[in-house]
């Protein structure tokens, strides 16, 4: 089931109200915190049902966009050590197309993913991925205009290291990725790095 940020919303006739049903778990936390960025502190109810009063494992994927084929199967072999969590992806191609795809191939639920803007943004190769293995999917709608686009991306990465430990896939250079560890180190989450080649001809 794909869930948005408005499938989640009811509207009374009294008054401007967006109720949603909060479970304590990450995923819809991502939800509540869309909803009150849309509409406002003042229009949003939480209605908290804790469906799960054990402490849930979430695993942040984040890596590069360019990666070899050698990349892709150690992400899918590391994917498949975490069998019973929640996830949250990036959205982007290369290691979170990967990832993505590599978790519902192992039959693993619970696969959140966040843009930083749109869905229908993102590469096409990134949106057939989205379409076919996310469970729930959160647009930011940033701005991802040339001036906007930075904050957009690291909006993204804040929301996805919120109370998860980060699986980052790296070649140890300057990217997203880097920024994406460094905020959750910043936050005091754990952070486990892979070694990857990487394939950006833009770093050659």
């Amino acid at each position: 089931m794909r869930v948005h940020p408005n499938q989640l919303a009811m509207s009374y006739a009294y008054a401007p109200r967006y109720v949603v049903c909060f479970s304590g778990g990450h995923s819809s936390a991502l939800v509540a915190v869309e909803v009150v960025r849309r509409y406002g502190r003042e229009g949003v109810v939480l209605l908290n049902h804790d469906i799960n009063p054990r402490v849930e494992q979430v695993v942040a994927v984040t890596g590069h966009r360019y990666i070899t084929a050698e990349d892709g199967a150690t992400v899918a072999r590391v994917v498949a050590e975490y069998p019973a969590c929640k996830w949250v992806f990036g959205g982007a191609i290369g290691v979170d197309t990967v990832a993505l795809r590599a978790a519902r191939e192992a039959g693993l639920s619970w696969l959140t993913v966040i843009v930083p803007g749109r869905v229908d943004q993102q590469p096409a190769e990134a949106q057939a991925a989205i379409r076919d293995c996310a469970d729930v999917v959160v647009e930011m709608r940033g701005d991802l205009s040339t001036r906007g686009a930075e904050s957009a991306y690291h909006a993204r990465n804040a929301a996805m290291v919120a109370e998860a430990e980060v699986l980052a896939f790296t070649d140890g250079g300057p990217s997203g990725t880097r920024h994406c560890m460094e905020t959750a180190r910043e936050q005091a989450r754990p952070v486990r790095v892979v070694g990857i080649q990487g394939n950006d001809w833009r770093r050659r």
